[in-house]
């Protein structure tokens, strides 16, 4: 059991075809098309992540993402061979529910130097995997790839079984306390929490509604088997 790798497009650009290592020989290359699930924030959610933010960041787009992820062929959907699909897909999507309420459970993590997230769980968490889950496609991306299960080269499993909503931000946007605790991040945060919780007589107001799905392009390093790798050997 292999995990996948997603690496940056110029960081691909920078290897040469003469170049052999043991990661060439241990991954396959795969150029996809993520698609993910697409929510538009409430007044009160956007008004409460900007409260976390520096102020010449506090008007920075903001968009909330399911964690489901599907990879389809890059190519393909470049030449717009799924768009049929895709329009089906999200109809039933935005049309499945009309506001998706958040469960109080908030977490705010640094994914590298440059990107902070907040991620918040679903109210209903059923019906939450249940919407997301509507969209599948002949590749799926997740966190472990399993060769025996796959049926197409290349195909994914879902990353997980219970998803949630995440928001990601530039990790400088992220407030400081310029000698003011009372107004630092720890405790705007603590405040959001607060409010965002089952007890609070606002929760009602934090929520996301149905946008779209959307998609990026990605490169994915796919580990190879060892009877793959033995075969591309002999």
């Amino acid at each position: 059991m292999g995990v996948s790798t997603r690496v940056d497009p110029l960081d691909v650009a920078c290897h040469t075809e003469g170049m052999e290592s043991a990661e060439s020989n241990a991954y396959s290359r795969s150029d996809v098309y993520i698609l993910r699930h697409n929510f538009e924030l409430s007044d009160a959610l956007s008004h409460g992540i900007r409260s976390l933010f520096e102020p010449e960041f506090a008007a920075q787009a903001l968009r909330a993402y399911g964690t489901k992820e599907v990879a389809v062929d890059q190519m393909s959907a470049h030449l717009k061979q799924y768009d049929a699909q895709l329009i089906e897909h999200e109809k039933r999507f935005i049309a499945a529910t009309s506001t998706v309420f958040l469960s109080g459970e908030v977490g705010l993590r640094r994914l590298n130097r440059t990107q902070g997230r907040l991620v918040f769980g679903p109210k209903d968490q059923s019906d939450f995997d249940a919407l997301l889950n509507q969209i599948e496609a002949p590749v799926t991306v997740g966190d472990e790839w399993h060769p025996q299960d796959a049926t197409l080269p290349n195909q994914l499993p879902t990353q997980r079984r219970d998803h949630y909503l995440y928001v990601d931000f530039a990790a400088k946007a992220l407030l400081r306390n310029h000698g003011d605790p009372l107004n630092g991040l720890k405790r705007r945060f603590r405040d959001f929490r607060e409010a965002i919780a089952p007890t609070s007589s606002v929760q009602g107001t934090f929520y996301v509604r149905p946008r779209r799905i959307s998609g990026r392009d990605e490169t994915l390093l796919i580990p190879v088997s060892d009877q793959q790798t033995e075969a591309k050997a002999s």
